[in-house]
């Protein structure tokens, strides 16, 4: 029975009317063979040329400095100014930036006979790049990038490496893992899904790997018990369409691409991935994919952007206008912190961008 001394609790449910959901073309400054992002800041980098956005690709300006190379990788260490770039072809040269991709020197890796460097990962004290090959070599420096000695030699081909909550986590084709918390002593890890593994990223306090096989999406705390990640799109669970290629974090928000076309995913936590639907139509870029890189930064106000490249060379692309999902949010016992209103993509010639508005 209700009575004055019934305690009430009271669950509003606000849903944020539906905003646009649109794109526009602009130039690519040229060919985009890697990409990175570092607070505001795209860097992007082809055949001799690197080039540096701080208005979400927008306008782009020319690196200077030593810029000559097959530059086929290029990375941010988050919260600083330093970026590496790497080149497809063996060589000692690598190239690094101390002022977010704007002008470059060459610094030189330990180089065994073979070796292609792949992706660097940063600790405050300790870098680790690694390289391509039946066998991972890696590479050390504990000066921010200036100089570099060889480290260990790892067994097996690792594609991509990261670094968070104090281990190095470098992912491998199959079932395993390597990782490491000083860069001499690596250890196996096993995980829950079998998949080509092509990128990692930590953010948030989690690693999120994706594979190109087998619709693989994982993710772990700590880098060492993995767990399998739910894809909530039914035809993005299985092997030919979910072929995941990179992923990116901004301010509270995971971006995933896709290697078959130009569908996106989405996750706040990197456990569960949606692909943005309204009345159940999937978001995708504006032009069609597939799409080989990703990047997320955040505008000079403080809200998340990510650009998206197809790998090709500078075209104008068609505009395609969508709109953007309605958003509910719940309330316990208080105010919701901030609704998410909006996704706004952005073409750049073979670059797409999308923010959060």
């Amino acid at each position: 029975m209700l009575n004055t001394s019934t305690k009430y609790a009271i669950e509003p449910r606000v849903v944020v009317p539906e905003p646009a959901f649109a794109s526009s073309v602009k130039t690519a400054p040229h060919t985009i063979d890697a990409l990175t992002a570092s607070g505001s800041n795209f860097i992007s980098a082809t055949t001799n040329a690197i080039s540096y956005s701080a208005n979400a690709g927008s306008t782009w300006l020319s690196a200077t400095g030593d810029v000559t190379g097959n530059w086929h990788n290029i990375k941010a260490l988050p919260g600083t100014s330093y970026v590496m770039a790497f080149q497809s072809s063996i060589s000692t040269t690598a190239g690094r930036s101390s002022d977010t991709g704007q002008t470059w020197t060459n610094v030189t890796l330990s180089n065994p006979a073979g070796t292609i460097w792949l992706d660097v990962a940063y600790k405050s004290d300790k870098w680790i790049a690694i390289s391509s090959g039946s066998a991972t070599d890696t590479s050390i420096s504990t000066n921010n990038g200036s100089t570099w000695t060889a480290g260990t030699t790892l067994s097996g081909e690792h594609t991509s490496i990261a670094y968070g909550n104090g281990i190095f986590v470098a992912i491998s084709p199959g079932n395993s893992f390597s990782t490491t918390t000083d860069g001499t002593t690596w250890s196996t890890r096993t995980v829950p899904v079998t998949s080509n593994w092509s990128d990692i990223k930590y953010a948030n306090g989690r690693f999120v790997a994706v594979g190109t096989s087998d619709a693989a999406i994982i993710y772990s705390f700590d880098g060492i018990t993995w767990y399998e990640a739910y894809i909530n799109v039914t035809n993005l669970q299985d092997s030919s369409t979910g072929t995941w290629t990179k992923v990116a974090y901004s301010s509270g928000v995971w971006v995933c691409v896709n290697e078959t076309d130009e569908t996106i995913i989405t996750s706040q936590c990197g456990s569960i991935w949606s692909s943005l639907l309204d009345d159940s139509t999937t978001k995708v870029f504006a032009t069609t994919g597939p799409y080989k890189f990703i990047a997320g930064a955040e505008t000079t106000s403080g809200l998340p952007i990510w650009l998206g490249s197809k790998g090709t060379a500078d075209a104008s692309s068609p505009v395609k206008r969508q709109k953007s999902p309605s958003i509910a949010i719940v309330c316990k016992g208080g105010r919701a912190k901030s609704a998410v209103a909006s996704l706004t993509p952005t073409i750049l010639g073979s670059i797409a961008s999308f923010a959060i508005v």
